[in-house]
């Protein structure tokens, strides 16, 4: 991990977070979940700040967890089968 990075400008971050989170619930289709997947995509921006457009990046972030957590419920439906 590269400790010479600067560390993200967590106020630009938190601009984005109403219209995050509306967009995680309207992914999942749940409230519960699409906060979830909203602290998941915070997560994935603190690890790994965007360099820049945080919004496109945040949003990008969230539908792509959205994608592999909707692969995984599909994967574990098939083996309950």
């Amino acid at each position: 991990m590269d400790t010479s990075a600067e560390p993200p400008d967590l106020r630009a971050l938190l601009a984005h977070e109403r219209p995050l989170r509306a967009l995680c619930r309207a992914l999942v289709q749940s409230a519960s979940d699409g906060d979830d997947l909203a602290q998941e995509t915070w997560l994935a921006a603190l690890r790994r700040p965007p360099e820049r457009a945080p919004r496109a990046w945040l949003r990008r972030v969230a539908r792509n967890l959205a994608a592999r957590h909707e692969r995984s419920a599909a994967r574990r439906a098939r083996r309950e089968a």
